[in-house]
């Protein structure tokens, strides 16, 4: 991820960017795990690697959800949400369905 700090008009902006080669990266070795059937924790018996999601992802629902990072860790509504989105879909190292219906 290229992140810069610039000041435009006196104010400080925080722009964060990252390479749609790198987010394909992701996508496949995602897409790798699952379809090579290595998403489960060695030693953590029912335990699966259901996803991975790069920061820029979770950066980007966090601004446009209206919520902090902090929020995002401690609700499992926000990443219930983001696992069962067919968006992210390629994030994803199971197609297991996961979470609950909370509100």
């Amino acid at each position: 991820m290229k992140r810069e700090l610039l000041i435009v008009d006196d104010l400080l902006v925080d722009r964060a960017e990252e390479s749609m080669d790198a987010l394909r990266g992701v996508v496949d070795w995602c897409h790798a795990i699952e379809s090579e059937g290595r998403n489960k924790v060695p030693g953590l018996d029912g335990t699966e690697h259901v996803a991975t999601f790069p920061a820029i992802i979770v950066e980007q629902y966090c601004n446009d959800n209206g919520i902090t990072l902090h929020e995002w860790m401690n609700n499992p509504v926000h990443v219930d949400r983001m696992l069962n989105d067919p968006a992210l879909r390629g994030f994803r190292t199971s197609r297991k369905r996961v979470g609950q219906a909370r509100e």
